[in-house]
């Protein structure tokens, strides 16, 4: 699905996102299918996915496609890391057996628990009016559940939540996208805000990497 706002900002702005690989396997002319994102924060490049992804292919072609945690744990034992390379084959090997078995694909995962699934729309970083005027764009469309960027200044984003909640009600599910720009207790200031504003979840977390998650974890039980 293509930006809504190819012209608004995200702490990752300058961060450029290769174009995602996916590799297959075939078996009795039936394929599996799996995508890989060469995103470089999120672990990968197209040139180091595509190196993981080589490495991988004689642990990976022959194999009994139904021995997908096997298989998983001898790319493990080969390479630490390199989870983008690994969920693409992960994810073609469970297609495939689906497809071999006639199945839809939540099947092997126990079942349809719902005939339908939201849409989350990203709203970028603007000014809280520009944010709020963008969020009634989305939900007049239809859509119930928005992401906001934000920068990691707490007054600032404090400001466009609250702004973007007063604009489309407390009907809409709002969730919050630091990407890893705010210190713990920078970050517990903002959400104690947030929450009472009403926002729903928070998906990022602090820098560097939250260095005291047990201090969060009691503030927000």
């Amino acid at each position: 699905m293509r930006k809504e706002d190819p012209t608004g900002a995200s702490r990752w702005r300058r961060v450029r996102s290769a174009k995602g690989r996916a590799p297959h396997r075939e078996r009795r002319g039936v394929e599996g299918f799996g995508y890989a994102s060469a995103t470089p924060h999120m672990g990968s490049t197209t040139g180091t996915l595509k190196a993981e992804l080589d490495l991988f292919r004689p642990l990976v072609i022959g194999r009994d496609p139904r021995s997908i945690q096997a298989v998983l744990l001898d790319l493990d034992k080969t390479l630490r890391g390199a989870p983008q390379a690994k969920a693409a084959i992960d994810c073609a090997l469970h297609d495939l057996v689906a497809r071999e078995l006639g199945v839809p694909l939540n099947v092997l995962f126990g079942g349809a628990v719902r005939d339908a699934v939201p849409i989350l729309r990203i709203l970028a970083i603007k000014t809280p009016a520009e944010m709020a005027a963008q969020a009634q764009k989305l939900v007049d469309k239809g859509y119930r559940y928005l992401k906001i960027k934000v920068r990691g200044h707490v007054e600032e984003d404090v400001a466009r939540v609250a702004a973007i909640r007063r604009q489309v009600g407390d009907d809409v599910h709002l969730t919050i996208d630091a990407n890893q720009s705010y210190k713990t207790k920078e970050a517990i200031t903002a959400l104690i805000a947030w929450r009472s504003i009403g926002l729903i979840s928070s998906s990022s977390r602090s820098t560097p990497m939250i260095s005291r998650p047990a201090l969060v974890t009691r503030m927000f039980r």
